[in-house]
């Protein structure tokens, strides 16, 4: 995979309060046992949004790390898929090589190498 240089550190692309929500995030998990929510009292009696924001942090969290299992494909890649698919139909408009066309190329391949 490739790498990528930043002028700045991405970590100073984010506020304050997205640092802090990050934080009480992850003190809300918990490690070993429960985790701490930031209001007194239950779920139920945290903000909504606070909540909501939490559920998407999750989810954001477990499709990072469904994308490093192999096997397992992620929306992202499902999108490279389709990007990859429409680029090769630019290419080749006619479709797939097969039969004695794909024996062809791969007879040419082997000569270049």
């Amino acid at each position: 995979m490739g790498s990528e240089s930043y002028r700045t550190n991405p970590r100073d692309w984010l506020e304050p309060w997205c640092w802090a929500m990050l934080r009480l995030w992850r003190l809300s998990q918990g490690g070993m046992g429960a985790g701490h929510l930031p209001e007194a009292g239950g779920t139920m009696d945290q903000p909504t949004k606070m909540i909501e924001a939490f559920a998407l942090m999750s989810a954001f969290e477990a499709e990072l790390q469904a994308s490093t299992q192999p096997g397992t494909i992620t929306r992202t890649d499902i999108e490279d898929i389709r990007v990859g698919i429409d680029r090769a139909l630019e290419l080749y408009p006619d479709g797939v090589a097969t039969g004695p066309l794909l024996a062809a190329i791969q007879k040419s391949r082997n000569k270049e190498a």
